[in-house]
């Protein structure tokens, strides 16, 4: 079983959601000196919204599945290519989780990576399955992984990991790889 969640440090991303509170007019009759006159162009008239602004942060927050999730808007959550499940922030916002799979790219604190048979092990042909994270500014300059279930096959008797192994790459630093039973490590 592969499964690590991608923690990366940065800036707070302040995200908001917008409500409105919308009055609708009614026609009106204003009475002159010699005539009445009704005002039918009021109902065609743009509404005048009052908009009340929301902070949400984006916290950890715990899904209707008892997972952790990030907590956004309903709108940022969709955008961003999340399933929401529960909801946070006083119920202004959605605790939204973010998987990936194979060959796939993730700009989103919090994401999930799993193989695609997951909770299954993996046992298709060797081959690499890969997922690039893209920080969101030039800021970030770590990545956390923490691996939630991570199974490998074991190293060789000469402690290389020859079979199964993680290795992340595209840093500045270079990172060993990674095989073996390594669950709740990071």
């Amino acid at each position: 079983m592969t499964i690590f969640t991608m923690k990366y440090y940065s800036c707070a991303i302040a995200c908001w959601a917008l409500l409105a509170v919308v009055g609708r007019a009614t026609p009106a009759k204003i009475e002159g000196l010699e005539q009445t006159q009704e005002i039918d162009d009021v109902n065609d008239r743009d509404p005048r919204p009052l908009f009340q602004f929301i902070t949400i942060s984006p916290d950890i927050c715990t899904t209707t599945a008892n997972t952790q999730g990030i907590c956004y808007s309903a709108t940022d959550c969709t955008n961003l290519q999340g399933t929401a499940s529960g909801t946070c922030a006083a119920g202004f916002g959605v605790c939204c989780t973010f998987t990936r799979n194979c060959d796939s790219s993730t700009n989103v604190n919090g994401t999930l990576f799993q193989n695609p048979e997951y909770p299954s092990a993996t046992t298709t042909a060797p081959g690499s399955c890969k997922l690039t994270v893209v920080p969101v500014n030039e800021n970030i300059c770590q990545i956390r992984l923490d691996l939630m279930e991570f199974t490998l096959a074991q190293p060789d008797e000469n402690g290389v990991c020859a079979d199964d192994f993680l290795q992340v790459t595209g840093g500045t630093t270079t990172i060993p790889a990674i095989c073996g039973q390594n669950n709740l490590q990071h």
